[in-house]
């Protein structure tokens, strides 16, 4: 009788250890959540263009692809790329003909809507006036502020008006406005928000 019980309490015992505990069989099902949120991920992640046209005598063609990130709701970051056409026209009829490109960083921030501070540093591939048929690398520091509005829930443009500190003189972009001597670039773009 004693074997009996000893076995019939060794069985309840190895039994009841093996039930599987309820709370771990819902944290171990296949349907957890993702970590990221790809649909919030979107929301935060844009797209879009600077731009500037200008057709004549004087063809002029400047864009500048983007993709920034929001950091916060009103401060951003991202990267650019650009590409500039100068092409001229003399009075002879030769046309004179320049290529930039670059690349670069920036950052943003909209204290309101309506209202942008921006900051951006690039690195431009652009022809060396000082040397017969070269190119060279020109940095640029950009600082400004514009205005942007809406066009629906995610898409917005903007004006920027910037100075440009470092004033290399191979800079290719040319200025909208000198005051003084004080070169003041502008840029208009459209932003479109992925999600």
């Amino acid at each position: 009788m004693k074997y009996k019980l000893i076995i019939l309490l060794l069985s309840i015992t190895v039994i009841g250890s093996a039930q599987y505990d309820i709370d771990t069989l819902e944290s171990d099902t296949l349907t957890k959540e993702p970590k990221v949120n790809l649909f919030e991920l979107k929301k935060k992640i844009y797209v879009g263009t600077d731009l500037s046209l200008s057709f004549g005598s004087l063809t002029y063609i400047y864009l500048a692809p983007l993709i920034g990130y929001d950091i916060t709701k009103k401060f951003s970051g991202g990267f650019s790329t650009m590409y500039q056409l100068l092409r001229a026209k003399s009075f002879s009829g030769n046309i004179v003909s320049e290529n930039s490109f670059g690349a670069g960083m920036f950052l943003r921030y909209r204290p309101i809507q309506q209202f942008m501070l921006h900051t951006e540093l690039d690195l431009i591939n652009t022809v060396d006036y000082s040397v017969a048929f070269g190119r060279v690398n020109v940095p640029a520091y950009f600082l400004g502020a514009g205005y942007t509005g809406q066009l629906g829930d995610r898409v917005y443009y903007s004006f920027l008006v910037s100075y440009e500190f470092i004033r290399n003189p191979n800079m290719p972009v040319p200025a909208f406005v000198n005051i003084q001597g004080v070169p003041f670039y502008l840029k208009y773009g459209f932003v479109w928000y992925l999600g």
